[in-house]
């Protein structure tokens, strides 16, 4: 993700506005911090309905668009408004069941997540690959989390997704302004420049011979 918001708008572009990223990031860690403590103690003050009607409205646009699609892009936004329609539903229902079946199919998706981010970094082994195994460590411990009925009894299932979703995507808009202020090029674009490179002399090496037979 970080790679492809460097491709878009630009190193240059994002080195001139690192602070303002880094502020975006910091109060929106903050403000996942707040919503999910806010919903420890089971006394919800976020305002979920509103929610709930936006992801409705999200889902059903999402299923309205899905025929434009092409191929599997077809297919992904059926499930996307599917999926979407599903935990509205279940949130304005209200009851406990429909907090008890979002609490397992958000723990189900935190336990794979983790898993397969443990699994594929033991046997991938690149630098960063223990840091992506406490990553995946942190994933299962919030799979038992929402698996887990305490202490809101499954009530505070949506605010803490809220939450978690918000202080990750926080946190990784503070890595990206620490990292685009201190790079002095995009090294996305610059390793694509380099490949070109290299094979643009290869084929340059190879002309000669080619001609000479």
């Amino acid at each position: 993700m970080v790679r492809l918001v460097m491709i878009l708008l630009g190193v240059d572009y994002l080195r001139t506005r690192w602070r303002s990223l880094q502020r975006i990031g910091c109060v929106s860690l903050l403000l996942g911090m707040v919503v999910f403590i806010d919903a420890l103690d089971g006394a919800l003050y976020f305002p979920i309905m509103p929610f709930a009607f936006l992801l409705l409205l999200e889902g059903l646009a999402t299923l309205a668009v899905a025929w434009t699609g092409m191929g599997g892009q077809r297919t992904l936004r059926y499930v996307k408004g599917l999926a979407f329609c599903f935990a509205a539903a279940l949130i304005l229902a209200g009851h406990h069941h429909g907090h008890f079946i979002l609490s397992m199919i958000f723990g189900t998706l935190f336990l794979a997540d983790g898993l397969l981010q443990i699994v594929s970094a033991r046997v991938v082994r690149y630098r960063t690959w223990k840091l992506a195994v406490i990553g995946g460590v942190v994933e299962i411990a919030l799979a038992i989390f929402f698996y887990q009925p305490y202490p809101t009894h499954y009530v505070g299932t949506v605010p803490y997704c809220l939450g978690l979703g918000l202080m990750f995507g926080g946190w990784n808009l503070i890595l990206l302004s620490t990292r685009v202020r201190r790079l002095a090029s995009n090294p996305a674009v610059a390793s694509g420049d380099a490949e070109a490179d290299v094979a643009s002399s290869a084929a340059g090496a190879a002309a000669p011979g080619w001609r000479t037979t």
